[in-house]
């Protein structure tokens, strides 16, 4: 089987794309592993970049009973890093598995008032491109953070 078919069967259960021509440096926030500084850095972009919206409108998609509602930052940043954890274990298993390279941003939408974190691979040989998959969506109703865990 090849790495492309490889790859669909992973991550069937996931939207995903591929994309030869991603460009790292329209994304401030990247990892591999999620350190303090980059939770407080998407913390950041929560506090300054969402606006607080008076409802709910399913602009994106996302049914807002699929959320996990965070009423601050402080209960918000760690469903974050719970939900990448679990992305996380699973990525670095298979990728080790596999010899694919990963690596995690922080992208914000403007257009529908949402952040996201999606994780990239590609195949260390160069032999695909780069695949990407969103882990999470945060967005902010009412003055709370609601999160989409798009693992499930």
């Amino acid at each position: 089987m090849n790495l492309i078919n490889k790859l669909k069967n992973i991550f069937s259960k996931k939207d995903w794309m591929e994309t030869p021509d991603l460009n790292w440096e329209n994304y401030k926030i990247q990892f591999e592993i999620l350190e303090e500084e980059q939770l407080l850095e998407i913390a950041g972009l929560c506090r300054t970049r969402l606006t607080s919206e008076n409802s709910y409108t399913k602009k994106s998609g996302l049914n807002l009973t699929d959320s996990i509602k965070c009423q601050s930052l402080d209960s918000l940043i760690p469903t974050v890093k719970q939900i990448w954890e679990t992305d996380f274990t699973d990525t670095h298993k298979v990728s080790n598995e596999k010899g694919w390279i990963y690596r995690y941003y922080v992208d914000i939408d403007e257009k529908v008032n949402q952040i996201s974190l999606n994780n990239v691979l590609k195949a260390a040989d160069g032999t695909i491109g780069n695949v990407i998959y969103s882990v999470l969506v945060i967005k902010k109703i009412q003055n709370e953070y609601y999160c989409w865990n798009l693992l499930e």
